[in-house]
């Protein structure tokens, strides 16, 4: 949940004696994660499996420099630390120095050490976004962060989220992230109790599970935390803006933001005067110029990155952008001269120059929220809506990347922090879970959720409204993958009844289940209900959907089938060829559909007794799926089997 897991490998160390659990105690005070090792193979097999969590290593006993190769090459290894002086200096050859912090022989000043290097990290890490004008349009493929982060900030006040499920759902996640962390407990105990929307600010101001677990969150777009904390992101967004709107300044104000950024974008900011940069968090900034600049000299870590620093105009005048003035409500005194901006703060780009430190100076201006770029984009790419809200969105976009099982933990924890009397969206939910689950073949969880989204449908409308068709139909479908035919012709039938009763039936819907009907009494050698069923699907769709090829030449196919099957060879024949008809005239010549045409139209070729005319089909299958497929596809293997069958009694050669 934190940025930080902490190794230490130490083959001498002693876990029960007093100063070691006394380490251990300092060191959780900063980072919680924290693995100890006194054997070389298990850190490097724990190590190896540490993603999306910036490791630091602490190392007290010397090992071989192909091990200390293989710590070096991790990416995900931030900093190395050296806790005695009698440690082999090849640890230090120049290849790993970057990452080398130094040898320490106090822990404190390890500790202290430690601290500053995580302050470092988590103030360069802040995630930020350079919106150029062309990106706009296309802006979900290219800047995907910026997009995700504007569909949280336009859903601050999310329809059907419950305060308590929200902040119950997160504790308890912290509860058990932090079970060996008493300090941290008792801080998550006083916030269970304690914490009220007027304490937002000085929450997320104090240095504690809060606003580590956040700022991680929103750096790697981990969506199941922040829908966990979206109560407290729209109460802190909630105090900065009532403050704001209490303490309106009426003049501009100067503010500074230091941070570490990598040369690509700073060549991103040099091309982009004028448009826009976002911080994808809450941005914390310094009014004392001395103080931010000296932060920006500290900030320089690497060649890797190049310390800036940003000077931010505040002009009330043309933004309303709510921030807040620290002072007097902070956690902390140091917190003075600070402005903290609720999220995702949005500037325009302008001067860059070096100053008299030879360090880049950015001059950013906050824009309204609703400037016209802004509108713009919003109006041209989002479309949040009561129905379906922004995580519903984010969650609906990463499904359909593919990217089932992240998908799958976003709506899970939309369930468990929507309020049940939200039935809207408890059903876009559930009809989720089921389709992901339904593509990852957990058929039994997909089942479940169908049949919770008829239970919510049968409350919201009636257990005879036509919306209950969707679910039916899906649960049939599921139920024939699991050969219980019986149970999945029950499922479709009362899918059929609810569209066709329905006061504004769906012919598209109502020929996909009539063709599922179908296809089961199909598996059931049930040849004539299976027909009739096809018969029906094509009538409709003649009529109401005959712009739809696919689906047409799949229902020509289909009774085709049957009629071959039922040795109706005249009859298959004639929808084989209307079905290569349709084919010929809208997909590709190398389709792999027309491989399975072509095959077919030679099965009822050779049972009419023409089985020249069955040969050149089946050359035809057979070519195309070398084509496409290769020699070695079970498809082909088959295409080659039929031809070679058809070869025999004609005794002809390819």
């Amino acid at each position: 949940m934190e940025n930080f897991t902490l190794v230490w490998f130490d083959p001498d160390i002693n876990m029960i004696d007093t100063e070691t659990k006394t380490y251990i105690k300092d060191f959780r005070r900063i980072i919680n994660s924290i693995q100890i090792f006194t054997d070389l193979f298990e850190c490097c097999k724990y190590a190896l499996a540490v993603k999306d969590t910036q490791m630091i290593l602490i190392v007290s006993k010397s090992f071989k420099q192909d091990f200390a190769e293989m710590f070096f090459m991790m990416k995900e290894l931030r900093s190395v630390y050296i806790s005695s002086k009698n440690i082999s200096t090849s640890l230090e050859s120049n290849q790993f120095r970057s990452k080398m912090k130094g040898t320490f022989n106090d822990i404190q000043g390890l500790s202290s050490t430690i601290k500053d290097d995580i302050y470092r990290f988590e103030n360069n890490q802040i995630p930020i976004d350079v919106i150029t004008s062309t990106t706009l349009i296309q802006l979900m493929e290219t800047e995907p962060k910026f997009y995700y982060s504007i569909l949280i900030k336009e859903n601050l006040y999310e329809k059907g989220q419950r305060f308590e499920q929200g902040k119950q759902a997160f504790i308890d996640s912290c509860r058990v992230y932090y079970a060996n962390n008493d300090e941290q407990i008792e801080v998550i105990n006083e916030f269970n109790d304690k914490y009220a929307l007027s304490t937002s600010i000085w929450w997320y101001t104090r240095d504690c599970f809060i606003s580590r677990i956040l700022n991680k969150a929103f750096r790697i777009q981990d969506f199941e935390t922040i829908i966990k904390m979206n109560f407290f992101i729209r109460n802190l967004h909630r105090q900065i803006e009532q403050v704001y709107l209490e303490t309106i300044p009426h003049c501009q104000i100067t503010t500074y933001h230091s941070q570490g950024i990598t040369h690509a974008i700073l060549e991103k900011l040099k091309h982009n005067k004028n448009n826009l940069i976002s911080f994808n968090t809450f941005l914390l900034t310094n009014t004392n110029r001395d103080l931010a600049l000296n932060m920006a000299r500290h900030l320089q870590e690497s060649n890797e990155l190049i310390s800036i620093l940003f000077r931010i105009t505040i002009d009330p005048s043309i933004s309303q952008t709510p921030f807040v003035t620290l002072d007097g409500i902070a956690y902390s005194q140091e917190m003075q001269n600070r402005i903290l901006f609720s999220f995702q703060p949005i500037f325009r780009i302008g001067e860059m120059n070096k100053n008299d430190n030879n360090m880049f100076e950015i001059e950013l201006t906050l824009i309204d929220h609703y400037d016209e770029q802004m509108k713009d984009f919003i109006r041209h790419n989002l479309k949040p809506n009561e129905t379906n809200p922004g995580f519903i969105q984010i969650g609906t976009l990463i499904n359909e990347k593919g990217e089932l099982d992240k998908a799958e933990k976003i709506f899970t924890a939309l369930l468990q922090t929507t309020s049940d009397k939200y039935k809207e969206g408890l059903l876009i939910c559930h009809l989720r879970l089921a389709k992901i689950n339904l593509d990852k073949n957990d058929l039994q969880v997909a089942l479940l959720h169908f049949q919770k989204s008829i239970t919510i449908l049968s409350i919201v409308f009636s257990a005879d409204d036509r919306q209950l068709a969707l679910p039916y139909d899906q649960m049939g479908l599921i139920y024939q993958r699991q050969g219980d035919d019986e149970n999945a012709l029950k499922h479709m039938q009362i899918a059929l009844k609810l569209e066709v009763q329905g006061l504004e039936p769906m012919p598209l819907h109502i020929v996909q289940i009539l063709e599922n009907i179908g296809s089961v009494y199909q598996n059931q050698r049930r040849l004539t209900e299976a027909l009739i069923y096809y018969k029906r699907a094509l009538q409709i769709a003649l009529v109401y959907i005959s712009s739809d090829y696919l689906m047409l030449s799949t229902i020509h196919n289909n009774i085709g089938v049957m009629h071959l099957w039922m040795k109706n060879y005249t009859d298959a024949l004639s929808y084989f060829e209307k079905t290569l008809e349709i084919q010929n005239t809208h997909v590709s010549s190398d389709h792999r559909s027309l491989a399975t045409s072509y095959s077919n139209m030679a099965l009822a070729l050779d049972g009419l007794d023409r089985t020249n005319e069955a040969v050149e089909y089946s050359v035809k299958a057979v070519n195309l799926a070398c084509r496409i497929l290769g020699f070695n596809h079970p498809d082909t293997d088959s295409y080659l089997c039929q031809l070679t069958e058809l070869q025999s009694k004609t005794r002809h050669r390819i």
